[in-house]
């Protein structure tokens, strides 16, 4: 029985890998260049690093930074934050290919998803150090805290919530269409007022067939709407598809009061000084 302390010992050629989980979904992934399956389970390959271990314990047992590449296919679940709050886990194991057992370098939830450009940067709250810290949900913000129909925005998404009729799929970066994924068109003339007011469902998301796509921005030119996605396309986002397209948010309160009428649930503070005095001269 080959262990993999005795590889790690040896040199070998390590792999991390890394699982992510929201309720019954899991996604697997490792930054080797091809798929690897261990104890029946098939990791997919992805751009995918994290920051170096600390040599401090206290620091080890708090947070882990994993960037990942934006077209990973978790990136688009993880930045959707509707229907209400998901709790999703990330572990990740360092693996001898060859081993019959693997270490843990850490696991706890995802505490913020942040997008760089092309990548996105998530932090991992680790549990060891949770179960230590009252870490507070809510934060002092100039935007709002919740997320736009969880339980604590209190917003029925039905009345939001509009059908369109796929005019047009372009890949990422055709022309009319956005490097920044695939771009949904809908004609204007024909389909519900929503669309033809752009921005209304950039934050949102939009539902083909049962899977769900984060609406990455929504423009108008010429007469027809351009909803851009993040992350792959749906099977059946076709052309002639009838999809449900649901409008964002993008927390600010003037958004709040507009689009939603919501003031009441609001909680951020639009009102808090962007200039700190200790550092710069205020006017």
């Amino acid at each position: 029985m080959t262990t993999f302390l005795t590889l790690e010992k040896a040199g070998g050629q390590p792999v991390e890998l890394y699982v992510f989980q929201r309720g019954g979904q899991v996604w697997r992934y490792t930054d080797r260049q091809r798929a690897i399956t261990v104890n029946g389970f098939t990791y997919e390959p992805a751009t995918i690093t994290r920051a170096p271990q600390t040599d401090s314990a206290e620091e080890a047992r708090s947070t882990i930074t994993v960037t990942l590449d934006r077209a990973v296919p978790v990136v688009a679940a993880l930045l959707q934050g509707t229907p209400g709050y998901r709790r999703t886990t990330l572990a990740i194991s360092r693996f001898q290919p060859g081993a019959t057992d693997m270490a843990v370098i850490g696991r706890g939830d995802i505490a913020s998803v942040r997008q760089k450009g092309e990548t996105v940067e998530v932090t991992v709250s680790q549990i060891g150090y949770l179960l230590q810290l009252a870490v507070p949900r809510l934060t002092f913000q100039g935007t709002c805290n919740h997320t736009v129909y969880d339980p604590f925005c209190g917003i029925d998404p039905t009345p939001f919530t509009f059908t369109g009729t796929v005019a047009g799929v372009l890949a990422p970066g055709a022309v009319g269409g956005s490097p920044d994924g695939y771009g949904i068109q809908f004609t204007v003339a024909t389909s519900p007022a929503e669309f033809g007011d752009a921005d209304y469902f950039a934050a949102g998301y939009l539902i083909a067939g049962d899977q769900a796509a984060f609406v990455v921005s929504h423009t108008i030119a010429s007469g027809t709407a351009l909803l851009v996605l993040l992350g792959p396309l749906p099977p059946a986002l076709i052309l002639g598809a009838s999809v449900l397209c649901v409008a964002g948010c993008d927390r600010s309160q003037e958004t709040c009061i507009a689009k939603f009428n919501n003031l009441a649930n609001f909680f951020g503070f639009p009102l808090m000084p962007t200039r700190d005095p200790f550092q710069t001269a205020m006017e």
